[in-house]
Formats: structure tokens, sequence, C-alpha cells
């Protein structure tokens, strides 16, 4: 909020010398802001920078070693969510907090119940439910079981639930993470009519285009400090956003080397399946190589995907792996053969309730096993390796459930790197990772393909694809309608597809 504006309003909350500490970690230094009715502020940085911490704070869940926080000015201690919901601080978070044996109407009301004596006024409760609904532009029945939704549906459900307890301040962490193009469209338009509406809205993400598309104030963390509070995101480049998050610039964000083209490892020839969203489709994978894969969201390349990893059927035409005509019933036999796969938006092959050692090395025990005995040190040594590699900054002896969804994800891919296979198809592989991150992963990227595997990136990202693939496959309509080499590829030629 401009400074003329901050001295017609009152900050509808404040922080004020906030610290935060673990096992003598500091995570927050002396945190100051001020925070406006009406407006949208976002907060970026990297993953661990600690945004999550200061959201929680904010949130009630966790309490600060040193600070005060001020809500309408007055001097308040958040000693749990409830007491922060109270004051008018309502949060979404990466995991949803929902009752799962409740329906959804029992979960929007949970706790502001509108009752008619000793009982809940069901006309009451159905009247303003559907005015929420019509509001967020969603539509469900009521009486759906909390457990049957999806993760996107479920942070619906969180949202709903703050705007029927009347939230003054939304604290949104990474909400956008499980949501398509589609609905992250939608649920900005949602945003921006609360804010329309006085409601204060603070937006964690990592994401520098959403972040320009939902707000004009942004607060950079870094290292646990204020590095930036800036007022108008639209004077300012991308690349000084980056350097102000990282230290870095980072200009160079795609640090593609080129590998020795070897054989063949996979190809597929006239290939589609039943439903007829793939068609005929021709397409070749060698050792050293980089492919990209690209299309709009019903072009059929996550389906295609899904044909050579074993999830869906082929109908017709031939999947050749190492020149060898296969037919892969499931994802099994597709690593018995060589293929991994991984998908950047879907961490759902985690063990939650384990830790990242159980979880890194599962996928492939034979390589820590000796004459039937699994070693303990070796599993360890495993799987920090591989979430070095990666610069994930995680104990890997706590419960992955807790992660951040950044570094659920850096999890998620040291399993599939440890599996040690020839052939990786990649699936937004980058979704949820910061920009340092990102480079990180097309450095692991470019060593593997120097190791002569070879990688099949299925990406949204057009920068990326142009950045990082030796050939890159544009479809449409379930057919492969170009293929472009790395020295004439270009966004408009990829656009005009």
């Amino acid at each position: 909020m401009s400074s003329a504006n901050s001295e017609l309003y009152e900050p509808v909350f404040k922080l004020s010398g906030i610290s935060k500490s673990f096992d003598g970690r500091p995570l927050l230094k002396n945190i100051n802001l001020d925070f406006y009715p009406g407006q949208i502020c976002s907060i970026l940085g990297e993953n661990g920078a600690g945004k999550s911490t200061l959201i929680k704070i904010m949130a009630g869940i966790l309490q600060p070693d040193e600070g005060d926080i001020f809500i309408q000015g007055n001097r308040v201690r958040l000693k749990s969510p409830h007491l922060a919901k109270r004051t008018g601080v309502h949060f979404v978070l990466q995991e949803p907090h929902l009752v799962p044996f409740l329906n959804v109407e029992q979960n929007v009301f949970l706790g502001n119940e509108m009752n008619r004596g000793l009982l809940i006024d069901q006309k009451r409760h159905l009247d303003a439910y559907r005015q929420v609904m019509q509001f967020m532009e969603w539509d469900i029945d009521p009486a759906t079981p909390v457990s049957e939704l999806s993760l996107s549906q479920k942070m619906n459900v969180e949202l709903a639930k703050a705007i029927i307890m009347g939230a003054k301040v939304l604290l949104l962490d990474e909400i956008t993470a499980p949501f398509n193009e589609q609905q992250t469209e939608k649920m900005f338009r949602i945003i921006k009519k609360l804010a329309q509406q006085g409601v204060c809205v603070i937006f964690v993400s990592h994401k520098m285009d959403e972040i320009r598309n939902i707000s004009r104030r942004l607060v950079i963390i870094r290292d646990g400090n204020i590095t930036a509070d800036i007022e108008n995101t639209e004077e300012v480049v991308s690349d000084k956003i980056v350097q102000l998050m990282t230290g870095d610039s980072f200009r160079n964000r795609y640090p593609k080397t080129r590998a020795r083209k070897g054989r063949v490892l996979l190809q597929v020839n006239h290939v589609s399946n039943a439903a007829g969203t793939v068609k005929n489709v021709d397409l070749k994978l060698h050792e050293g190589e980089i492919v990209g894969l690209t299309g709009l969201r019903e072009s059929g390349k996550g389906t295609l995907a899904q044909m050579l990893v074993g999830m869906e059927k082929i109908s017709s035409g031939t999947l050749k792996i190492n020149n060898k005509a296969v037919k892969l019933k499931n994802p099994h036999e597709a690593m018995k053969n060589g293929i991994v796969f991984f998908s950047g938006n879907d961490t759902n092959n985690l063990f939650l309730q384990k830790d990242s050692y159980f979880n890194v090395t599962i996928s492939n025990l034979f390589r820590l096993t000796h004459a039937g005995y699994l070693s303990p040190r070796e599993v360890q040594e495993a799987s920090e390796s591989y979430l070095h590699k990666l610069k994930a900054e995680v104990d890997p002896s706590q419960k992955v459930r807790v992660l951040s969804t950044g570094n659920k994800q850096k999890v998620a891919f040291s399993k599939i790197l440890f599996t040690n296979r020839k052939i990786l198809i990649l699936e937004n592989p980058s979704a949820n990772l910061d920009i340092p991150s990102k480079v990180e992963l097309y450095n692991i990227m470019n060593t593997l393909a120097h190791r002569k595997c070879g990688i099949l990136l299925i990406s949204s990202d057009i920068h990326e694809l142009i950045g990082m693939c030796d050939r890159i496959y544009i479809m449409n309509k379930g057919q492969v309608k170009n293929e472009l080499e790395y020295d004439e590829a270009d966004i408009h030629k990829i656009f005009y597809y």
C-alpha cells in the first residue's frame, strides 16, 4: 500500500520485531511488517527462507520467540489457530485442516454453527452455503464427504469456511500447488473479490507469474530476513526480484549442456489409445537426449506419458525399448524395462508417515542390500546424498508429512533418481520448486544425459523447454504436429500449434 493510503488506514495486522528459532537455528530475524485492509500482499522466498514459518506464526500455529503482533491496533497473543480465527485471522495452508469423516457443509460451518434454539438451523446453513458457492463460482453437493474430495477441492472448502466466518485477514500458503491453470485463475478472481470487500489477503508463493498476476505489493524473505518490501511489482524486473530472493542474479536459468547422442532408448510408432485422445503418434528418445513434449491442456501429452509407463493402454501401434517391442501393463513393468515416471504435480507416491530416508531408498532397496542384509548406514548416506544434490533443506529423519510442498517434491524426485533407470519421463518436474532449486534440477538432468540416460520432459513451461531440450515435440488434438530442433525452437513456433 502506498504511503498515502497507509496514512488513511490503520494496519489490520502488524508484526513488530518477530523472531523465531528451531534447535538454535534462526528461521525469522526481527520481522517488521504492516498489512492493510483490501490489500493483496505476496510473500516470496526460496524453499526454507522462512515464509511458511512466518505464516504459521500469523495463524497462531507457532508462537514467536520474540516480538509482538497487533490486530486492528490491539496487541494480541495468538496462542492457537482458534484464537487467531476469533480475531478474524484465517488461513489456508498447503495441507488442509478438515475433518475427513464430516461432509462439506459440516466442515464449512464447524465452530460457527447457526442455531435455532438448541438445534442447528439447517435452512440458514444451506442459504449461506449457496451464497458462498455463488461467490466462489463453485458448485459441490454440501453432503459430499470431505474424504472423497481432491486436494484442490479441499482447498476450496477451507476458503469457503474462512468466508463464512467473516475473515478480515486471509493467509494463503502455496495454495495453488494442486491447481491447474483454470483453477488458479478462478482462485485469483475470488481473492480479488475478497480484497474489494476489504479483506487483507497475504499470499505466499514462489511462482513469479502468479505473484505478478495477483498482487502489486511484494515482500521478499531470504534466510529469515526481509530483503525487500516492494510497493509496485510492475516497476521491478524479474531478474532483480530473483537477486533479492537468492542473493544471485541467476540470469542463466537454463544451464543446458549438449551430451553425445547415442542409440535409441525409446521409440513409439503410430501409437493410439482407444479413447482417441492420442492418435498415430511417432516419437524417439536417444541416449544423451533431453526431449521436450508440450501442447495445450487437451493436446494429449499427459495421456501419451501415461501410455509410455503402462498407466494407459496402447490400443494400436508399437512401443519399443532398446529396440525391443514391449507391452506395459503397469508402471512396475515399465520400471523393470528401465522406464521411470515422475510428476511434479503429484507427491501422492510418498509415504507421508515415514521419513526421507525410507522414502528415497524404498524404490530400489536392492542397491543397498548385501547377502540379504540391508545396511542402515548406507540407507542414510544414500538418502542424504540424493537430497543434497537437490539442495533439500530437510532433516531426513523427519516424517515427510511435515515438509513443505517444494521439499516433498525434492524427496519424491530423489526417490526417482535412486531407481537408477535409463529412461526418465518427467511431467512438470519443476512445478513447485523455487528458481535456485530449478537450476539444480536442470543441472541434474544435464548430468543424467551425459551418463547416457534419455529424458522426456513434458512441460507447460515454454521457456523451460526451449532452454533445456535438444528437440521438442508439439502435440495438438492427440497428434504430434511438429518437431523442433534446439536451434530452431522459439516461443512463436511452439504457440503456433
